[in-house]
């Protein structure tokens, strides 16, 4: 009778699992064909202003005011 109820168990859970990796396989595929490639083309561009690290400038900062 156990190995009976393992085996079920077993089965069940192989077919649920194979059920599983079925739906998430479409799931991706379905999201792989909605993104557009043309989208994916173009690299993103920031408009952050850069700044120097330094809190001073090196050609004043070492200058005699002689």
């Amino acid at each position: 009778m156990k190995k009976i109820t393992v085996a079920v168990i077993g089965g069940t859970l192989f077919i649920a699992g194979y059920y599983q990796a079925r739906r998430q396989t479409e799931y991706m595929t379905s999201k792989s064909q909605m993104v557009s490639p043309a989208s994916l083309a173009k690299p993103m561009t920031l408009s952050l202003k850069t700044q120097s690290p330094f809190a001073f400038r090196l050609d004043r900062s070492f200058v005699s005011s002689n």
